[in-house]
This record gives C-alpha cells, structure tokens and sequence, in this order.
C-alpha cells in the first residue's frame, strides 16, 4: 500500500491502491466486507473526521486486468460505512463474467482530498438499479379512471356520465360539461366509436377515441390517445399499452473514393528487471520506413517520443496509425507519452481497450491510432497466408530478454534455443544469410520490425480495397469488425427496414432478457464422446428467424391471451418443473455467498424472455404469469446479408481472403445491435480540473500519468436520445438472436441423457446426431472430435483424447496443459496449480510488468450442483433450484 498518511491534510494528495489479496478465490459479499474492514483501519481510521477522500471498488480477475466495479465515491471518515451497501450494490449488478472466475485481489483506488474541502458534502453514488419486477399498472394501482396530462378521464363511453350533455346535429354530436369543472367535452358520435376533445376555454387539451368492444356494454371499450391505448372490462382498466415513436437505423450511401491514407507502426520490448520496456520502433507509411532504436536516446522514453512527433506533420493529418494489438500492448507504451504532448486528445474507450485514440496538433491537424487486431482479429502469420502477402521472418526474442545481451551486440548468431516456433532446418538456413558477417541485433531488429509493419500494410491495403470493391465502404472509417459489418449491413442491405433505436426504459428492460450462450458442464466424465458443433449458428438464425422491427409497444396489465407467434419480450413469474434435469430459460441469481451467476435453473422466479422462449418451455412444462411486455413487428432483415457472405465463405478457400472476409463480417454484426447506447465519456484534462468534473458527472473510473494529466472517465447525466451522440443500437436485435439460438440448441439438449457439456454452439455426446442434422449447410452440425475419453471440470474447463491428439482447453490459461493433469481433479477438493507469466498492464505508468504467478485450477459449482459419489470423485451434475432469484438448498 502506497503510504500517503505521513503528513496530513496534504489537499489533491496522488491516487493510491490498497490491495486486499483473495487468493484466486471467487470474490464472495464477505470479502467485501473484510476488505473493507481491513482498509477502514489501516486508512480510513488515520483520517480525521472532515476530511474527504476519493474512492472507486475494483477487482483484478485472474489472467486479466482490473476491473472498475463502482464509480467514484466521495466520503469522509465518519460516513465510510455506508459504502459497504453501495460497494455490494455494485457487485450485484455486474455481469456474471465477474462472478465466475476467480479474483486475484479486491483494489481501493484512493486519493485524500484534505481538510480545505470539509465544508463539500459527500457524494455517494449508488448504481442506477430500475426495478422491473412489477408492472407499472401494479405499482400504481388499478384504477377505474385514467388520468393523462393531469386530467381524469372517465371510464365509461357512457358520455351522460361525463358530465351534462347537450346534443346537437341529430344527436351525432354533443358538448358535455364536466362535473365541478370548467372544462368541456367536444363529442362526435359513430355507431361502434367516438372521438373526444376535452377543451379549456376553447383549447384543446387532450383528444382521444374510444371504440366499444361489446355493444351492450358501455364500460366495455378501447381508450386510444396519440401512443397510448387504454382498455376496459366493465369500467375497469386492466390493461395498458403504450406505442413508443422510435427512431429507425437509416441507411449508408456508399461512398465514392477509396482511402488509404494509413500508416502501419509496431514496438519490440524487451523485459528489465520484471518490466517490459521498448527498445524498438518501426513505421511504415507504404512507401518509406522510419525506425527508432533506443541506444540512440537518452532513454525509452525519449525514443517513443521522438517516434510520436515524426507522426505529427501536416502531410500526415488525417492518417490512421494501425498496431496490431494496440488496445491490449502497444497502447499501454503510447498513451501517456502523448498526454506529455498535447492535450487536445479523444477517446473511444471500453473497459481496458482503446479502441479509437484521435491527438490533434496545431490548429487543424489529427492523427488516429487504431489497433488492426480489432478489425482483423488473427495473427499476422495466418492473415499473411490467407491474403497471400510474404511472411513474417523470424527472430530471437529470447535472447533480447537475456539479462546479458546488450542491445548494441555484434558477433555470432544467437544458438537455435533463443527462437521461438521454428525447425532447425528453418534455423540452418537462417545463419547461411551471416555466413560472411556478423550478426547485429539492431539491424536485425530493425529488418525484423520493418518486415512486420511492411506485411501489416499490405493486408490491411488488400482487406479494405476487396471490402470497397464488393460495397463501398472505406475500411478506414471504422475502427472494429463489428462497425465494418454494420456499415456493410446499412450501406447494401438494409433496404427499408424499419429497425428501431432503443434508449432508455426499452433498453434497460429488454436487456434483462439478453443473457447470451449457454454454457454447462452435465457430466464430468465420458468414453466414446462425439463433440459437435453448429455451422454458423448466429446467422443461421438470423437468415431463419424474424427480427424484431418497427415501433415497439409495451403492453401493462392482464396479458395472459398474449399471443406466442408474436415476437414479444415478456417479463413473466416462472415456475420450473423440478423433473428437468436440463432446464432451458437462464436467469441471473444470488448465491448464498452473495455472488451473482446466471444459470438455468428448476423453481421459481421473474426474468425476461422471448414468446418462442416461452412456447416452447410452456412444452416442457414451465408455468408462467405474465406481467408485462414490449412488442414488436417482425421481418426476415438479414437474409440477403447472410445468403451473401455464407455463399461466399462457402465457395472460397479456407486459405483465401475471401474465405476471411466472409467468415468475418457473418459472425460480427449479431452483437452490434446489443451495444449499451449510452456509453462513458472520455477526457484527459490536467488533474486539478478533474475535481470540476466530479461535482458535475458520475466519474467512473480516473487514471492518474504522473504529469499532471488524467484520463477521466464519466457518465453524462443527460440521458435523452440524441442520433449524434448515441450509436444506432437495438439491442432487441441481439437478443432475440442470442434467446432463439438457445432454443435451437435446447432441442438438441432436452432429455439428453447422452448429454456431456454444451457450450453456445455446440455440444458432447454419446450418441451420434441423426444424419439429417450433420452436414456442411447453415445450420447444420459438423463432427469436431470423437474422444476416447473426455474430463469436463468447469464451463471453458475440458479435454479429451482421440486416436491422433489431444484437445485441451481451459480459458484463460497460457500454458499448454495435458489430458492426464486434468483427470486426477475428478476428486474433491483436488487442485492443480501451474506457474506462468502474468503480464500487468498500466496505462499510468505506461509500462507492462511480468509477474510469475500461480494457476489454481479446480472444479466449480457455479452453474450446476456437483454430485460426488462416495470416494468424493465428482460424478455428475443437477440443476441449481432457486425460489425468488436465490439459490435455496434441497
């Protein structure tokens, strides 16, 4: 723990971290609470009483960077307690990823404000939680009058009710005086309806118009005013629904000139002393190099610099500058080396990626860095293959890590073990090129680096003239797959669809029914598996399913004759049948721990689903109350598109790029509708300004240079809907893809007994699929593996042995683990631990360190409930039961 105690009342004191170790444990609500307890007394409790201190709740997740939980809270000493409710708040609510895998530690981020601010009030922000659970007809009550824009409506089309009548034109028309008012009706008569206008010294106030439902009844009828419709069982209101007036997605023009104003730049580093500094820079512009070397300059630092500033010229402005890996490495070395240059810096920012980073200098001039990996996401050598462009060559990096190399070496060629992926043939021929000469390890960077940024040009040239040639669309003005595939979608085949943009309460509902893939382990242990996967299952539904189109309208009130052929997200009171031993409908859940998970489980609960979700649940038995819904036209929008790029990833060579644009652009534009449409903001000021920008937004996460620079991460309390601002969104989209995949694949699932493990598109075992679902079509299942034997430990946790090989996979391990390592953790309380690099990114310090750390890999019970037998070897799974969202015991 940084120490920032020894002098007090120090005001706008640095950012520190107070670390609370879990030991790669899954974080739990008690955790919380002694980290807490332990940082209230070696922190909080040296404070005086008035002085305020910053504070944000991170995680840092095993194999993976921290993780902002909360946002910025400000507190004094005396009201430190009341975090632990907002902390846990927080927790709660984050996606289940975060509860799955294990925690390295629980990090206080924290900054004391001092003294001179003890007359500013505290601030804590708890997360904006809507609470869906009931509809809003429930809330509010029943009524037998409706009141909208402040008046109340009668609910009867009995207008002698209304208040004194006066007819007139043969009584097809009528002006009635309200009771005890001084408003006045202004009716128009028909057989089966009439139209309304409730005026106030002849301004019209509202309108509407009602139609009978039964003849004989005039409490029996249909309230229509502008959006909204009202109906009516016996002057009863017992539904609601509200049509909401959207804006659509609209088309791209293609566009005229292709563009290829781009340069291409890499970093080598080599490790020092645990941390990784550059040491090499390469840049490409598709005509000449640059290269930068660090025995040069004065420092790393210097270099990076210098190699920054070549970049900044006018005939550059308007360049983007691609590294691949940039969001993940490269950008780590930049960043706050271009704080020290400029302030006039833009981000686009998710999570721990940056995904657009725009510097401006002078006056009118811009460069753009992007990361190619975000837009090509495969390694060079395999892209240098499929776009037939000459390979990278090879180099010893490992002997630029010796502690003593020294970066000005001249002599022999480094011995074949400082290489990496290369035969010794591969090797042999390499020395033959220094047969007469020595070798010198910055010349031999330099011809290393400059082939890399050269190779990277030339696909990134190639990728986007075949992508301009087939549609218009300059590559270069989207910086991820998924914006590509969407400007491709609204550019060529979006035709007329009218897909609405959802903000707001619409976003926030629908997503609740957005829980993507299922992944479960059923059976830790089987002979003879056969693991099959699905043949482009996403846009397989795409193509087969409709689409959620139109103007959405949410339906309040007695929906129990909702119709199922509609496409509808209900949210609905579910029971489970207890005799499924493979439920179909995911929903989120708190442990007895506290955690949050999202399983499929038997019992009861309330969540969001789909109509074909339901219908086809109601078959296996599920019970449902509905409670509320928003509904949708429906259309088949994605045909064309996946008809497109299925025909040619078909017809193309594995090999060809071809066959990588298909595959590519098919799987990225099901998840694009789903992004959040009001995403954080992103600045980098000088820190004394941040203390402006926290009295005015929510900040979300800060990260201090060291030169007086933070980027600041915030949410805009304006939350309207504004087409500039916001991306085109409809996250009913993707999840309406996501929920009809999972009932595709339930029907594979269901009374399996043969059942292994099932991931989102595909599923292990025993028994072989009917030949009329295996094939090369969309759709349909291809044979992966047949496994001899198979281990199943966790979700992303397995392996298996065939007759040639082995296929082990455990998510987020970098060391190659074998089939035999994995068996003996059958038994309880079995655990393998396994050594390997950790890298730890700091955009503040802008470096990378190398840690060795510990992997402890074991069985867990987040989705199922383990069953051992009686040596404690684990055996088999069942369903989790839950009652009201928590796990209840059996």
């Amino acid at each position: 723990m940084d120490n920032f105690l020894n002098s007090k009342n120090i005001y706008n004191s640095k950012w520190g971290d107070y670390k609370y170790s879990l030991n790669n444990s899954i974080l739990t609500i008690n955790s919380i609470r002694r980290a807490l307890d332990k940082f209230n007394l070696e922190v909080i409790s040296k404070l005086e009483n008035n002085e305020i201190i910053w504070i944000f709740f991170k995680v840092r997740i095993l194999n993976g960077p921290f993780r902002n939980i909360s946002c910025l809270q400000r507190v004094n000493k005396l009201e430190f307690g009341k975090l632990e409710d907002i902390f846990i708040e927080y927790w709660n609510i984050k996606s289940s990823e975060y509860h799955v895998y294990p925690i390295v530690e629980i990090i206080f981020t924290y900054k004391i404000m001092g003294e001179s601010l003890q007359n500013e009030k505290t601030k804590l922000v708890a997360p904006k939680i809507i609470n869906k659970n009931k509809s809003l007809l429930q809330i509010n009550g029943l009524y037998d009058t409706i009141n909208f824009g402040g008046y109340n409506l009668p609910p009867t089309m009995d207008i002698t009710k209304w208040g004194n009548c006066d007819f007139f034109n043969n009584y097809n028309e009528a002006r009635v005086f309200k009771f005890n008012s001084k408003s006045m009706y202004f009716v128009k008569l028909y057989d089966k309806h009439l139209q309304a206008d409730l005026k106030i010294n002849d301004k019209t106030v509202v309108s509407f118009k009602d139609s009978l439902l039964d003849v004989t009844n005039l409490g029996t009828f249909i309230r229509e005013i502008g959006n909204q419709r009202y109906e009516f069982i016996n002057q009863k209101l017992i539904r609601k629904s509200k049509t909401y007036n959207t804006k659509f997605i609209q088309p791209l023009s293609g566009e005229v000139y292709y563009k290829n104003n781009f340069i291409t730049m890499d970093l080598e580093t080599k490790t020092i002393n645990g941390k990784m500094v550059v040491y090499h820079i390469s840049i490409f512009d598709g005509v000449n190099f640059s290269n930068f070397y660090l025995t040069d300059y004065l420092d790393s630092e210097t270099m990076v610099i210098n190699a920054v500033l070549s970049l900044m010229k006018r005939k550059y402005n308007g360049y983007k500058i691609y590294l691949h890996n940039f969001s993940n490495f490269d950008g780590i070395f930049l960043l706050k080396t271009i704080t020290s240059l400029t302030d006039k810096i833009n981000i686009i920012k998710k999570d721990d990626k940056i995904i657009n980073l725009q510097v401006k200098f002078g006056n009118n001039y811009s460069i753009l860095f992007r990361d190619s990996l975000l837009m090509l996401p495969l390694s060079l050598r395999n892209l240098c293959k499929s776009f037939q462009i000459e390979d990278k060559s090879i180099f010893p990096f490992d002997f630029v890590n010796e502690e003593s190399t020294k970066l000005n070496y001249i002599g022999k060629v480094p011995g074949f073990k400082y290489f990496k992926d290369i035969s010794t043939k591969e090797y042999r021929e390499y020395c033959k090129n220094f047969n007469n000469k020595e070798w010198n390890l910055k010349n031999e960077t330099a011809n290393y680096c400059n082939q890399d940024v050269k190779t990277l040009y030339l696909i990134i040239d190639k990728f986007s003239k075949n992508i301009f040639d087939l549609f218009r669309v300059n590559v270069l003005n989207y910086p991820t797959l998924s914006s590509l595939s969407f400007a491709i979608y609204r550019t060529v085949f979006i035709k007329e669809y009218k897909i609405p943009i959802l903000t707001g309460e619409l976003y926030e509902f629908i997503k609740k029914g957005y829980t993507g893939g299922a992944v479960d382990v059923y059976k830790p242990y089987g002979k003879n598996i056969f693991r099959y996967d699905v043949n482009s299952l996403y846009p397989y539904i795409m193509k087969n399913e409709p689409s959620p189109v139109s103007y959405p309208t949410l339906i309040e009130g007695d929906i129990s004759n909702l119709n199922l052929n509609d496409i509808s997200f209900v949210e609905a009171d579910v029971i489970a049948p207890n005799n499924l031993n493979i439920p179909i409908l995911q929903t989120r859940i708190k442990s007895k721990n506290g955690d949050i998970r999202t399983i499929s489980p038997v019992g009861r609960w309330t969540g969001v689903y789909t109509t074909k979700e339901i219908k086809y649940s109601l078959e296996l038995g599920y019970k449902f109350k509905f409670i509320r819904a928003v509904k949708f036209e429906k259309n088949y929008i994605f045909n064309e598109f996946v008809d497109y790029f299925y025909a040619l990833k078909k017809n193309s060579s594995k090999d060809s790029s071809n066959y990588v644009i298909a595959k590519l652009i098919l799987n990225s534009l099901s998840g694009r509708f789903g992004l959040d449409p009001f995403l954080d903001k992103h600045v980098i000021v000088d820190e004394n300004k941040t203390v402006e920008l926290e009295k005015k937004y929510t900040i979300n996460s800060i990260i201090n240079f060291d030169n007086g620079k933070e980027l600041v991460s915030y949410s805009d309390k304006d939350t309207s809907l504004d087409l500039k601002k916001n991306p085109n969104v409809c996250v009913a989209i993707s999840a309406n893809i996501t929920a009809s995949a999972r009932v595709f694949m339930a029907k594979f699932k269901i009374n399996n007994d043969a059942l292994y493990y099932s991931d989102t598109d595909s599923i292990d075992t025993s028994i072989l699929l009917d030949p009329k679902f295996v094939g090369s079509e969309l759709g349909q299942f291809k044979l992966e593996h047949i496994f001899k034997e198979s281990v199943y430990l966790a979700p992303k946790v397995y392996g298996g042995i065939t007759n040639n090989y082995e296929y082990v996979k455990v998510k987020g391990l970098k060391n190659v683990l074998t089939y035999k390592e994995l068996v003996p953790l059958l038994y309880k309380e079995k655990s393998l631990e396994i050594k390997q690099d950790k890298w730890y990114k700091d955009l503040s310090k802008g470096n990378i360190s190398v840690q060795n750390e510990i992997y402890t890999l074991i069985v867990t019970d987040n989705k199922r409930k383990l069953i051992y037998d009686e040596n404690n070897k684990f055996i088999d799974t069942k369903p989790l039961k839950i009652n009201n969202n928590i796990i209840i015991e059996e």
